[in-house]
C-alpha cells in the first residue's frame, strides 16, 4: 500500500522537480486503509513543500519491535530548532512558511497514527 501511494504521489512530486526515493519492506499491519494513505499523503506533500527543484524525498518502511515504521526524509532546509517543539500542532505554520496550506498537514497524520 505505501508504494502504490507513493507511485499516485510520484507525478506531483516529478512537477515539483524532485526525485523520490523509497526502500521498502514488505511490512503486515493492521490500519485504515484510507487513513493509512492520508497519513503518507500528507508527510510526502509536507516534504514535496519544503524541498527546493533537485531535491530527493526519501520514504523508508521497516518493521520495528512488531510495528511498522516509516520514515520521510527530504532535502529540504529542515525545520528550525525553535519550531520543532510545535510542528505536530494543528495550524502551525513556522516562520520561514511562506507558501500555501494551513498549518494542519502533520498534525493530522500525527493524530491517525497515535
Amino acid at each position: 500500500m505505501v508504494a502504490d501511494t507513493v507511485d499516485g504521489l510520484a507525478g506531483h512530486v516529478a512537477e515539483s522537480g524532485l526525485e523520490i526515493v523509497t526502500d521498502l519492506d514488505q511490512v503486515s499491519v493492521v490500519a485504515d486503509p484510507v487513513r493509512l494513505r492520508q497519513v503518507i499523503t500528507n508527510l510526502v506533500t509536507n516534504a514535496t513543500k519544503f524541498t527546493p527543484p533537485g531535491g530527493t524525498i526519501t520514504l523508508i518502511l521497516r518493521a520495528r519491535d512488531g510495528s511498522a515504521e516509516l520514515e520521510v526524509a527530504d532535502t529540504g532546509v529542515g525545520i528550525p530548532e525553535e519550531d520543532l517543539p510545535r510542528v505536530f500542532d494543528r495550524f502551525f505554520r513556522g516562520a520561514a512558511s511562506t507558501g500555501r496550506g494551513s498549518g494542519i498537514g502533520l498534525a493530522v497524520a500525527t493524530e491517525l497514527v497515535t
